[in-house]
């Protein structure tokens, strides 16, 4: 003899937990795809190749600054060197620029200074036209000059940012 349950006459009706089990679904699945598109939002816009290591001073800057531009902070950070360059993160603004004018570098003085522990040491200026200053204060569509300091031990080292600013 089996015992089966008879089911009521008429509309079935959802059970609170089960609501509640649509709900988050929703809500899951909602912040799921958020995630994807703040993910691809926050994405390079293209990838800037890391300049080989015999790259001048020059390149790597204009590698840094096409870096920013595009948000490829990956090839930013490994253009870096020190405590004192930004690690840049995926969700951090960088700055965008245009029209950029890199100098020829000119030797800086390291004495009693960040770089002072590294035997070659290049200042590079540029002048670029700001698309969006990205948190440096600079005003989105005028010209900025911008210094970058790079180092390196050896001649058959690649050179590196550790330092930025104008000065």
């Amino acid at each position: 003899m089996s015992t089966q349950r008879a089911l009521p006459d008429g509309p079935r009706t959802t059970t609170p937990v089960r609501r509640a089990a649509k709900v988050l679904l929703a809500v899951v699945l909602t912040a799921a795809l958020v995630s994807v598109e703040i993910w691809q939002y926050t994405e390079p816009t293209r990838h800037v190749p890391v300049p080989a290591a015999d790259a001048t001073p020059q390149q790597v800057v204009k590698a840094y600054l096409d870096g920013s531009t595009t948000h490829d902070v990956a090839t930013m950070n490994a253009l870096t060197t020190g405590d004192r360059m930004p690690h840049e993160g995926r969700f951090d603004r960088t700055w965008m620029v245009d029209q950029v004018k890199v100098f020829d570098p000119r030797p800086e003085e390291g004495a009693g200074s960040l770089w002072s522990a590294w035997e070659q040491v290049q200042r590079v200026d540029v002048d670029v036209t700001t698309l969006r200053s990205g948190g440096l204060n600079f005003p989105d569509g005028e010209g900025a000059t911008w210094g970058y300091i790079l180092v390196r031990h050896h001649d058959d080292d690649p050179w590196r940012i550790i330092e930025q600013g104008v000065g």
